[in-house]
């Protein structure tokens, strides 16, 4: 598998060196037009709800790039949905190939593995997929960035301290991402009401499919519920979906997402209520920013009664 891994180093020093030589050089030609004027939309969103150092400056600056993103290698116990292992993979990597290290790493360690492309990373430049729709362009540029702001305070500098830090970093950054697109795209057509009943039927589908994996693992029937998810998954691809594979490694990496459907987290019904007693984001933001372990939000949970009464 080492031969597979994606080499952060090499790719930091490559682009991160191109866009000092293009800023020096004052080169804007570097990035589409689409690109700088996504930059441009998104710079507007984040000054004008004062996401700023010291209430004054844009930092770090908004600088991504377009092209294709690494695949991640995420390992679970059988018997339960827990990330215990995550790798960055190379971007190239066929679905064959894929299946080569799940299936090595699988009967290794006797655990679930699976290879899944990611949606962004906040590389500096962030590294954000090519070939997407504007709208989530633009989500995950915000996304990418927000992790790098967390970064310069605690909440982000504890990102990796347990899976709830690393799911509440996650979260939060989703929700604020998904707050300021929507502020952006107000004006933009809304999604047709077929594609809106598709993605419900997903969710739908899905989380019903991570109850029923949940109750057949904690009963220690492993055979069982791999036997279900795949059957789960095979079903939701005669529907017209594409997943390659369901498994307790597939949930465990989107269980970090509490806003995602394959997640059982409570975190975003929490933040949501946090959001509500702050009329401005900067003031949800800074509420939460300098948070260093998953207690301390608890308690800015159970500290606030308002708050309390609307998590209960």
């Amino acid at each position: 598998m080492a031969n597979n891994t994606f080499n952060i180093y090499k790719w930091e020093i490559k682009n991160i060196t191109n866009l000092i030589i293009n800023e020096l050089n004052q080169n804007k030609s570097h990035q589409s037009d689409e690109s700088n004027e996504i930059k441009k939309i998104i710079e507007n969103e984040i000054k004008k709800n004062n996401i700023l150092i010291f209430n004054k400056f844009l930092f770090p600056k908004l600088r991504f790039k377009l092209d294709e993103t690494p695949n991640i290698l995420i390992i679970s116990p059988s018997n339960e949905i827990k990330l215990t292992y995550s790798i960055l993979l190379k971007q190239n990597l066929t679905i064959a190939e894929k299946e080569i290290i799940e299936n090595q790493i699988e009967k290794k360690f006797n655990v679930s593995a699976i290879v899944l492309k990611i949606g962004g990373i906040a590389f500096y430049p962030s590294l954000i997929p090519k070939n997407m729709e504007q709208d989530k362009i633009i989500r995950n540029t915000i996304h990418e960035w927000l992790h790098q702001y967390f970064s310069l305070y605690n909440l982000g500098q504890n990102i990796y301290k347990d899976n709830k830090m690393l799911a509440l970093n996650e979260t939060l950054v989703s929700y604020i991402s998904e707050e300021l697109t929507g502020n952006i795209l107000i004006n933009k057509t809304q999604s047709t009401n077929i594609k809106t009943k598709e993605i419900n039927a997903f969710n739908s589908e899905i989380r019903f499919t991570r109850s029923i994996t949940d109750n057949l693992l904690s009963k220690n029937k492993i055979n069982l519920a791999e036997k279900f998810m795949l059957a789960q998954k095979n079903k939701l691809n005669d529907h017209g979906y594409q997943i390659r594979k369901i498994n307790q490694a597939y949930f465990a990496f989107y269980n970090s997402y509490g806003k995602s459907p394959q997640s059982t987290s409570n975190i975003l019904s929490k933040l949501e209520c946090i959001r509500t007693k702050n009329s401005k984001l900067i003031m949800f933001i800074n509420k939460l920013k300098n948070i260093d372990s998953f207690s301390k939000f608890e308690n800015i949970i159970n500290s606030d009664p308002n708050i309390k009464k609307c998590t209960n």
